[in-house]
């Protein structure tokens, strides 16, 4: 709130007036700490950091119990199961599963025609050879 100074009588009266800014007075003061939270700004810093970190306890019971987990079962049955060759997209256990020199496997049939036609690996296209081809169990 901007309020006019009165005109002084002494050495200031050759100047225009000037603005003065309302200050607040001690009663003011105390009445807006009443209404205004009692947090501090470290406080508040801290909070608004919690809030953003992740979940509290508080979110576990707005959200429910957890989903089940899920069962174990043998890593070697499920990986004959479900890697299938990137070329035909067949299981590659029934199919005699091979490596090439960078790493990927391929049913052996399907990489072998590849190979021949163009000489690259068909996922990485690194230069391959029939020789380097290696026979995997499963």
């Amino acid at each position: 709130m901007v309020v006019p100074r009165n005109n002084r009588s002494d050495s200031t009266s050759n100047r225009a007036p000037e603005a003065a800014i309302g200050l607040r007075t001690p009663n003011s003061l105390s009445t807006d700490r009443i209404r205004a939270p009692s947090t501090s700004r470290r406080r508040r810093h801290a909070s608004t950091n919690t809030a953003t970190t992740g979940p509290t306890a508080s979110d576990a019971e707005v959200s429910g119990p957890s989903r089940p987990k899920r069962q174990r079962t043998d890593s070697n049955e499920s990986l004959e199961e479900t890697y299938n060759c990137p070329i035909c997209f067949e299981s590659v256990s029934s199919r005699d599963p091979v490596a090439t020199k960078c790493g990927h496997v391929f049913c052996r049939q399907c990489i072998r025609t590849v190979i021949r036609r163009f000489h690259k690996c068909p996922v990485c296209r690194m230069r391959s050879t029939l020789r380097q081809l290696k026979s995997i169990t499963m």
